[in-house]
């Protein structure tokens, strides 16, 4: 009996210096992923398309976008349109703005499905979706804003929500 009370302690005493292996293990795996190479962005050919196809022949003009938006009555609208990018999500890509009239149009994309490179700001676009009024939190807009590459003051500076013209595209062209 005195034998295993001798033992069981030296046994215990192994086996709990033997659970030192998986800190050197994590260790490692940090090491080598900060060693990681990063990978290069993806370049992109235009003319690119995303979403669900249509004929951009059917789109208005800039000229007829504009004319349609100064007069907008706020009703859910479908249409498809060509204008220029004025900015885009610098991060993913997942929205973008355009200009029509004067007016800022917010442009995001169906369901989250599709994106536009990033380098598509000042590419002419022909968007099909829904042109529709959308009120933006404060923390919408702050979300957009640190997409966009905007300064912490900037950001900051943003405390009252946002009523904006807002369009949700399901297809998208760029030039």
């Amino acid at each position: 009996m005195k034998k295993i009370l001798f033992v069981l302690p030296a046994i215990l005493w192994m086996v709990s210096c033997s659970e030192s292996a998986p800190s050197e293990t994590i260790e490692v795996a940090v090491e080598v992923e900060n060693n990681t190479p990063e990978v290069p962005e993806e370049v992109v050919v235009y003319p690119y398309s995303a979403g669900t196809e249509f004929d951009r022949t059917l789109a208005m003009t800039q000229e007829k976008a504009n004319e349609l938006v100064a007069s907008f009555d706020g009703n859910p609208t479908e249409l498809s349109f060509s204008t220029e990018i004025t900015g885009a999500c610098q991060t993913k890509g997942c929205w973008m703005t355009v200009d029509a009239a004067g007016k800022q149009i917010r442009v995001s994309f169906k369901d989250y499905d599709f994106f536009v490179p990033l380098d598509s700001e000042g590419h002419q676009t022909t968007v099909n979706g829904t042109l529709y009024y959308d009120t933006l939190t404060v923390a919408q807009l702050k979300h957009y804003a640190m997409d966009a590459n905007a300064s912490d003051d900037s950001i900051n500076s943003i405390t009252e929500p946002v009523l904006t013209l807002s369009y949700e595209a399901t297809g998208v062209y760029v030039d």
